[in-house]
This record gives structure tokens, sequence and C-alpha cells, in this order.
């Protein structure tokens, strides 16, 4: 039997150098184990988040060369563990063939599929000799193209024989337009295409065709937001990729071509670890890499473009208002043409989709969408032409405005003329429900004068607040800190003025003490909200008293957050667009629109979003006197009174 790593070598399954590399991976990872041991001050076998850091520092690790040195640990950590589990497959795939656990390859008949490669009980087998390989070394990629043909892995001896030949794959296979054929075989056609990469990525094969890959193998990101190292992340975006084009077909038939699709799914982070722009950086990677694969000057443009605008869609949709039609029409002309926009939106929700949980919800998915579905006739060049969308864009707001009329007819005493609502505000919601705004206006007139009304309601993905009463200067500020002293966390802000200075804002939010919905004070809320706003109650002095005592402490992930402030004059017409990065911290989102009262901003729109621990907060304003920010001074000191606020101000 086979009962230590001695016997594994001498049965021909582990080479030298293998067997250095596991005892080199294995000391790694019990050294790490006994550093858990000491900082954990107790038996602990789990490496947390939190305790990278600290871990790295002990082990030596320093950043450089633009990656952090946790970052560069924990590359190592991921190493020494997929050495580890490789060496371990080898033998359970060894004690398996021994033992006939699968039962002869599951009944899965035996074939020659080509020259040199066959399958054999279950398993794809590479019978070329060391002398045929070296006349044709482009058997070892089509030992893959076998792999997603048929399904079937490759068998463990096989995997040992393409490793130690990974030396001819040299410049003349990597440049071989028949071999380029046989990738984009591979990539299309697969059965299991999470199957063929990862085996790819473990034999060296992936490497060796495409060197650059190696820049991101097993590079970790030192945050909560991606759950994989850059090189499996690449390989789960293009399987979430396949899924799609499967069940989004409408889609996928504007696709003129498929192969720079999906390298540039496989590519898309490539620019990930050189200390810079990795959209950037990878764009030029990718254009040297098409170029390799035989693409003509077209499929250059285009792989670059995608991979260059792969998060264009994701933070657009996130960050910018959708409803107005000038920036939709810039979107489109960014992106150019149809081909471009519908493998930029299949690029974009593979990749979220394949960043982990924290990174897609529906919320996300209706946003992306949404845009998608607003470029889209720009470029549909058959049926429409710029000026064509636009009207039918205005007839689309005044059909919406004659719905809601239809729906008050016969109401007496309106307070507000329907055709005077903005186009942003009446695209935002449904006709029914700014009929009910309208209604609730009219019924509580008088008391909106003077005070605020909070009207709750809860949904399937968070409790939405009406919060209506009229325009008073820092009025989001109260309410954000109103919010945070009820334990309620913003998640989300729809905010309008109407013409007669009517407030509407729709507010989503997320209970933070445990409270179930019929549990929370709502009365109390509205009343607080009152106080605020008739200037009888100090949120800053509450605030602070609440988060001294402990509530929302910062934890360590929380101080590695980015904070940055941009402010950008270029996407709006009309407004400023201020961009605000910072933890998630309770009181933050007060402190921010603090800030912005401070400085007489007028907050028109606002869009909160959270990643995982990072606020991602932007908002449409105008200054006291109702211009964008043009003074790049006062600019200047928008952006350092905003980093004071959220506690990063520059030095």
């Amino acid at each position: 039997g086979l009962n230590g790593l001695q016997d594994i070598e001498d049965a021909g399954l582990l080479l030298p150098d293998e067997k250095a590399d596991f005892v080199d991976a294995r000391s790694m990872l019990v050294r790490l184990r006994s550093y858990l041991h000491y900082f954990s001050k107790r038996k602990n076998d789990q490496l947390y988040f939190e305790q990278q850091s600290d871990i790295a520092k002990a082990f030596g690790y320093k950043s450089r060369d633009g990656i952090r040195g946790v970052e560069s640990f924990m590359r190592d950590v991921y190493r020494a563990l997929q050495k580890i589990s490789v060496i371990s497959d080898l033998f359970f795939d060894h004690v398996d063939e021994v033992l006939d656990l699968a039962g002869k390859g599951g009944h899965i008949d035996d074939k020659v599929v080509e020259k040199g490669i066959e399958v054999k009980t279950g398993r794809v087998h590479l019978t070329a000799t060391k002398e045929q390989l070296l006349a044709k070394p482009q058997t070892l990629v089509r030992a893959f193209l076998a792999m997603a043909r048929t399904g079937l892995p490759l068998h463990h001896r096989t995997r040992k024989v393409i490793f130690g030949s990974l030396e001819l794959i040299n410049d003349k296979v990597r440049t071989s337009p028949r071999l380029a054929r046989t990738f984009f075989a591979i990539l299309l056609e697969a059965k299991d295409i999470s199957l063929v990469l990862e085996s790819m990525l473990e034999t060296g094969v992936l490497t060796a065709w495409i060197p650059e890959f190696s820049r991101i193998t097993a590079l970790a990101q030192h945050d909560l937001y991606h759950i994989y190292t850059v090189d499996c992340h690449s390989l789960q975006a293009v399987a979430e990729l396949h899924a799609l084009v499967a069940r989004w077909a409408v889609i996928a038939q504007n696709i003129k071509n498929m192969k720079v699709l999906y390298l540039a799914a496989l590519l898309h982070d490539i620019g990930k670890g050189s200390g810079r722009d990795h959209s950037i950086e990878g764009a030029g990677l990718a254009g040297h890499i098409g170029r390799r694969f035989c693409f003509s000057g077209e499929e250059c443009a285009t792989l670059e473009f995608l991979i260059h605008y792969h998060l264009f869609i994701p933070e657009n949709a996130l960050r910018r208002d959708l409803n107005d039609a000038v920036f939709i029409k810039r979107c489109a002309e960014t992106i150019g043409n149809l081909d471009r926009l519908s493998m930029l939106y299949l690029l974009s929700v593979a990749d979220s989709k394949a960043t982990g949980p924290s990174a897609w919800s529906d919320w996300k998915a209706t946003l992306m969408e949404e845009l998608y579905l607003k470029v889209y006739p720009y470029l549909d060049i058959g049926r429409h032409g710029v000026h064509d969308v636009m009207a039918h864009e205005e007839q689309g707001v005044e059909w919406l405005r004659e719905q809601v009329r239809g729906l008050l007819k016969g109401v007496k005493d309106l307070r507000v003329d329907i055709g005077a609502l903005g186009a942003d505000y009446i695209l935002s919601f449904s006709p029914e429900m700014i009929a009910r705004h309208v209604l609730t206006q009219r019924d509580n007139y008088q008391l909106l004068r003077q005070r605020s009304l909070v009207l709750a309601s809860e949904t399937e993905d968070a409790w939405q607040l009406l919060i209506m009463t009229v325009d008073r200067p820092g009025l989001l500020a109260k309410i954000c800190g109103v919010m945070a002293l009820n334990n309620l966390t913003v998640v989300k802000a729809q905010i309008f003025t109407w013409a007669d200075g009517t407030v509407v804002d729709v507010i989503d939010v997320r209970s933070m003490d445990g409270l179930s919905f019929a549990e929370k004070g709502w009365r109390s809320l509205n009343e607080q909200l009152d106080l605020a706003i008739e200037h009888r109650m100090g949120l800053s002095h509450r605030l602070y008293r609440k988060l001294s005592s402990g509530y929302g402490r910062r934890s360590q992930m929380v101080g590695e957050v980015a904070s940055k402030v941009v402010i950008d004059n270029k996407s709006s017409e009309m407004y400023s667009v201020i961009e605000v990065y910072a933890a998630d911290l309770p009181g933050q989102l007060y402190h921010i629109t603090q800030a912005m009262a401070d400085f007489g901003l007028n907050i028109h729109k606002a869009y909160i979003a959270t990643e995982v621990e990072q606020l991602i907060d932007v908002f449409y304003v105008l200054d006291s006197r109702g211009r964008k920010l043009v003074d790049e001074d006062f600019r200047h000191e928008v952006t350092q009174g905003l980093l004071h606020s959220i506690g990063r101000e520059s030095k």
C-alpha cells in the first residue's frame, strides 16, 4: 500500500520536485497554524479575514510592486493549499482506479478520440509517446478539447505527463492559428467549462498557453467583496458566461463574434496586481494576446474595449441617474454599437455573479438591466435614430402623466399640477405610486407645511419609508441622522422636490438592532424627525453619545476600506455629481450629508449603495446659488470637508 510520501514517489505518482513542493507547502501551513493559535490565544485552525494582515506581518511580508503584503502572503497560502490539493487528488484518483470505485468508469465506452488521445474507464488518457508529443505538441492542448467535448476528467497519469511536458508549449505553438481554433473550441463548446479550465490551470497549461495569466495566478484581493482568487474568479466568469449565453439567447443573438467575448471573460482582470488601473493595464495586455491568437484588428479593438470598460455598466447603473436621457445618450456614444453593448452587458453580469454573493443582488441586476435596455434603442440603428429615441421617451413620460391623471380623475382639491412633475420623478415610480403621493399631499397639506409625514411599509428586501414634507436646508442630513439614531441603515434613497417645494423621499432601510418591522417605533421616529426639522433636537451630540457607547465600533477590516471623494461635472448637464466612498459605519451618511449642508449644497438626487463594508454615495447637487460646482477652489474645499466628515482628510 501507499503509506506516505516516499511510497507515493516510489510508485511513480510523485516526482522528486513535486515531493519537495508538497513538503514546503505543508511546512508553511503548519507554521501558519502555529501563528493562528498564538494570535487567537486558543486552538483555532481557521484563518479569518481580520487576522490575515497581522499574520502576514508576522511572516515578514511587505507591500511592493503594487501588491500589499497581506495579498502576497495570501497568494502563497493559496499556492500551498493548491499544491496539497492537487497531490491529494492525484493520490485518491490512484486509489479510485486500483479499487475500481467508479465501476469501470461508470459504464462509459472506451474509444479513440484521435491519435494519441483516448477515453478509457471514464477518463481522458494521453497515449502519445514522448517522441510523438515532441513532434506534435498541440496534442497536449487537444487533450483538453477531448475533455470539453466528452465532459470527462483527465486521468491522473495524463495530468502528470502534461505537467512534465509544458516546455513543449513554446512561442511557435502559442502563435499557431490551428491551436488558436482549438482553444476557442474549448471555450465555446465545453460541456463543463469549469472542469476543463480548472484542469488547464492546475496542470500549468493555461499559463504556458497564456503566460500573462501567471500574473494573476493565486492572486488574492484583501477584501470581503471578492471571495475567490483572481485566477479562479476569471475561470468562474467564463462559466457564468456559458450559462448566461444559454439562458439569454435574445441578447446573445446580437453578438457577432463569441470568441472575443469568451476571451474577454477569461482575461478581464489580467491587469490586476500591477499597481495601476487594472482595466487599462489589462486592455493593453489583452491586445497583445489577441494578436497572438491571430485576431483581426477589429477583433483586437473589441477585446481591448471590453476589458477597458468591463466595469462601465455596473458602475454607471448603480451610481448615475438612469432617467437622464443625455447621460444615456453619452453611454451609447461610449459603447458605440449594439454588438459591443450586448457583449459588455453579458460580461458585466458574468463578472458580478462570479465575484461572490455580495457583488450580486436583485437590485443590482435590475439596475444593470435597466441601463442596458435604455441604451439599447440608441444603438439599434436599424429601427431608431437618436432623435427618435428621445422623442419616444418624451412621449412615454407624457403617457405616464396621463395614466396618473386617469387614476385621479374626479378627485377634487389636488394641490399639485401633474404636468409640472419632473420627468425623472415620473419615470422613477409607477402611476399608482405617484397617485398615492399626490393624494397623501392633498390629505396632509397643512401638516406638511410645518412638519413631516413618515409612512413605513415592509418589502421583500428592505423596509421602505415614504417621507414627505417641504424642502428645507439640510433636510436629507436630518433624515439620515434620525435613521442612524433608530438603528436603521439606509441602503437606497430616491429624493425628489416638486415644483411647489414638496419633498417626496423614498428611503429603503434595513434594521441593525434585530427588531422586526412591527416592533419598530415608527411614530417615535416621525416625532424625532419633526423635532430635528424644527431645530429642537441636537442630532450631532446624540449620535456622538450613541457611537461613543460602542455601537458601530470600527473593526480592523472597516479601517482598511478605501475612502475618497470625486466631483464630476461631466456626467450631468444640470448638476455636479459627487461620489463619496467610505466605510459603512452608523452615522456615516449623516456626517456626509451634514457636511454638504454646511457648504450650502442643495441635494437634488441621491443614490446610496453598500458593497460589503463600503458605502458608495452619489449625490446630484447644485450650490447655494443653483449652479454647478465650477469653481476649482470651492471644489477642493468641498472635497476636503467631505473627507474630514468621514475621517480621511488629506494631509
